[in-house]
């Protein structure tokens, strides 16, 4: 009995970092894949898929596409808990790649309540598509920051 209290929370505390790993590596697969999912309707032009989910009735009109972006990864990441409130999304197009280095993501984007403009881009054009998802579940404490990338070109 003495050598299991001695050990005990130690193997807890073990039992307890791969729950927390396995839910990190979850959370991670499906926030690239629905990032990849944005980039696939943007790459296509099938804008209307997104067009059509509800926003807030206080979103400013510039920032419309960008919400329903969000709402779209949202839906497809179920390990994420609350992702509408902790999750960004920005999608950003260029004619080319040095086109990015004048269009870099804010530093505020980690701020909450922060939207950042949807640019879909035209027919050719670079479109990286970020997502950023600040964790608030830990079990040690520490807060997790999740970010999935996909770069796709527009079709002509």
């Amino acid at each position: 009995m003495v050598e299991f209290a001695m050990t005990g929370f130690m193997f807890l505390m073990a039992i307890l970092w791969l729950v927390e790993v396995g839910l990190v590596y979850m959370t991670t697969l499906e926030l690239e894949g629905a990032t990849k999912d944005v980039a696939r309707i943007v790459r296509t032009n099938r804008l209307s898929e997104v067009r059509n989910l509800e926003v807030p009735a206080e979103t400013k009109d510039d920032d419309k596409l960008a919400v329903q972006f969000r709402q779209r990864v949202c839906a497809r990441v179920v390990f994420a808990v609350g992702c509408e409130k902790y999750l960004r999304v920005a999608v950003r197009s260029a004619k080319d790649f040095s086109g990015f280095a004048t269009n870099a993501l804010p530093p505020d984007l980690f701020a909450k309540d922060v939207t950042v403009p949807a640019q879909a881009g035209n027919r050719n054009d670079f479109v990286i598509v970020t997502a950023v998802f600040a964790s608030p579940l830990s079990v040690f404490g520490t807060e997790r920051t999740l970010r999935a990338s996909a770069l796709t070109r527009n079709e002509p």
